[in-house]
């Protein structure tokens, strides 16, 4: 949710894998904490040998998330390096500490067997905390060895709870997802997170963190700027330095206290512009569900001075939908600048590429949730974004979203397409219209199979279609994706005079109020359209379809093989 907000002066070029986790990596980190009851871990600390002493960043973030988790009423418990537990004490209460010793592999992998036996903790998130790397050294991000140095805090890392990694460079605990992806892989840690979360400091990346807790939770317990600020100060008085000078200054990583202050105030603003796109969002999606398809959709931050600007992010199932949701944003004050857009437009590395066999399968808006799309019954590729707890994120070529837990589909082989799998048609052909790849009897028989399929205004799936969702499944049937809603499709292909038309053309129209925009397909045997009147997919005279629409033109998508 606010990756781009966890990113300032990205000096070392995370920010090229910030969707390596996935488009909303901070939402979903979020999420999955606030499922849980219990204790969580914090581990942070990381040695600078020049200086013989911690580095500040990450000391603020694991302060803040302690703060927000003790305020959602978590037990927190943060692991201290033994040889600075006394600077732990200078920032943390003692409680809340358990001194971790410096010792040989089999005593230290015995005593974090016994914390975690003793505690039990349902989450372990480490925060800018060294990872060993492939040769089982420890290492900043420069070379230094400071094994000598480091407890072996890995030894918590353990498949029986979440785990969440915040790092900024990829030698810290967790940030196995970047190993296969980076140039020196001798630098990266291998070990993975179920979540990992990266940012310019992994402080930015914690407090990021933080107030997706905070807004998801619907609480305002983020710690006021001035908090953040007065730790700041102090840290370099504990003995505390800056990772990059290695001088004692409250200061993270080269960026002032006034720089890191500002970016917390930044990110604390978002929150409660979030926390009301939140709430508009979900009761306007509570609206939907009573008559209209569910979209899948959430609320992102934009960072701008103003702090009041959000983009959607997801799925938003028409333009009306579009319209709605701008206009209940603005009046509460909030600015949508972005939304969202065909996956052709995203980057390819997000995500991991499936092409999918002749099978159909079910999207849910939710995991256990209700309905929300449908994949076809043929080949294509679809996009995976997450998999958690047996449930996977899948994202269809036109950008729709939705959860399933189908086992077959994990199984099958992460591929590159080679070319782009799909066609969309999005601007307009003056002279010709594509090159037909299948048989005009191919597309006929994916319309006949959708006749008398119950009207669903936004529906896309055989359990309930509009105008435009029938239109785009049965022309999806013949290899060509077409936009979602029937503005957009007005602009696809070539313009046909109305007594020229023939069975593939679409035909279009408004209500006789011209309130609405309309779209059909001329099929051998009349105009077949999903029927709001009828209330479902229906075929009649072309006569008895202009008794019911003022017509205004058709277009010639195929000229089919």
């Amino acid at each position: 949710m606010f990756t781009e907000l966890a990113f300032e002066r990205d000096s070392r070029g995370l920010y090229r894998f910030r969707y390596i986790s996935g488009r909303m990596p901070y939402r979903l980190a979020a999420e999955q904490i606030l499922k849980t009851t219990g204790t969580v871990f914090l581990l942070t600390g990381f040695y600078v040998l020049r200086a013989q002493t911690l580095e500040t960043d990450g000391i603020t973030g694991t302060w803040v998330l302690c703060q927000i988790l003790k305020s959602l009423g978590y037990n927190v418990i943060i692991p201290a390096d033994s040889n600075v537990f006394n600077m732990f004490q200078s920032v943390f209460p003692d409680e809340l500490l358990i001194p971790f010793p410096i010792t040989d592999t089999l005593t230290a992998r015995q005593t974090a067997s016994g914390f975690l036996k003793k505690h039990q903790p349902d989450v372990i998130i480490s925060v800018e905390r060294p990872g060993p790397l492939p040769d089982g050294s420890f290492r900043n991000y420069n070379g230094d060895n400071i094994s000598d140095f480091c407890s072996r805090m890995d030894y918590f890392w353990t498949d029986n709870c979440l785990k969440i990694a915040i790092g900024d460079g990829g030698n810290e605990l967790g940030m196995g997802i970047l190993h296969d992806v980076v140039s020196d892989k001798t630098l990266s840690c291998p070990i993975p997170a179920d979540i990992t979360l990266m940012g310019s400091t992994s402080d930015f990346s914690a407090w990021c963190l933080a107030a997706t807790l905070e807004t998801l939770a619907g609480q305002s317990v983020m710690p006021p700027q001035n908090d953040v600020r007065h730790l700041l100060n102090r840290l370099p008085k504990y003995g505390f330095v800056d990772g990059f000078s290695a001088k004692p200054a409250a200061t993270v990583d080269g960026f002032s206290q006034q720089q890191m202050t500002d970016k917390y105030h930044q990110i604390q603003t978002a929150t409660g512009t979030l926390r009301t796109a939140n709430s508009i969002l979900n009761s306007y999606i509570a609206d939907c569900s009573k008559s209209h398809a569910v979209p899948v959709v959430s609320v992102t931050t934009r960072p701008t001075k103003s702090g009041n600007t959000v983009d959607l992010d997801g799925y938003v199932l028409l333009n009306t939908q579009l319209k709605t949701l701008k206009t209940l944003m603005q009046k509460a004050g909030i600015l949508v600048a972005g939304v969202p857009d065909v996956l052709s437009d995203l980057d390819a590395n997000n995500g991991e590429w499936l092409h999918v066999p002749e099978l159909t399968l079910d999207l849910l808006d939710q995991p256990n949730g209700r309905l929300t799309t449908q994949i076809a019954d043929y080949d294509q590729w679809i996009r995976r974004l997450y998999i958690h707890n047996g449930w996977s994120l899948y994202q269809t070529p036109d950008g729709a979203l939705g959860w399933s837990d189908n086992q077959e589909w994990l199984s099958l082989p992460i591929q590159t397409p080679k070319v782009h799998p799909w066609e969309t048609i999005v601007r307009p052909v003056s002279k010709n219209c594509l090159p037909g790849k299948k048989p005009l009897g191919v597309l006929v028989n994916a319309a006949d199979k959708l006749r008398a399929t119950p009207y669903l205004w936004g529906g896309r799936n055989p359990d309930g279609l509009d105008c435009s969702g029938m239109t785009q499944r049965i022309f999806y049937r013949t290899g060509i994706l077409l936009p979602r809603n029937s503005k957009e499709q007005r602009r696809c292909g070539k313009r046909i005079p109305l007594n020229e038309m023939i069975p593939g053309d679409l035909l279009f129209a408004t209500t006789k109020t011209n309130r609405f925009h309309h779209v059909a397909l001329i099929v051998p045997d009349g105009v077949q359209h999903a029927c709001l009147g009828q209330k479902s997919v229906i075929v009649e005279s072309l006569t008895q379809f202009r008794d019911r629409y003022n017509l205004i033109g058709a277009r010639r998508i195929s000229s089919f093989a």
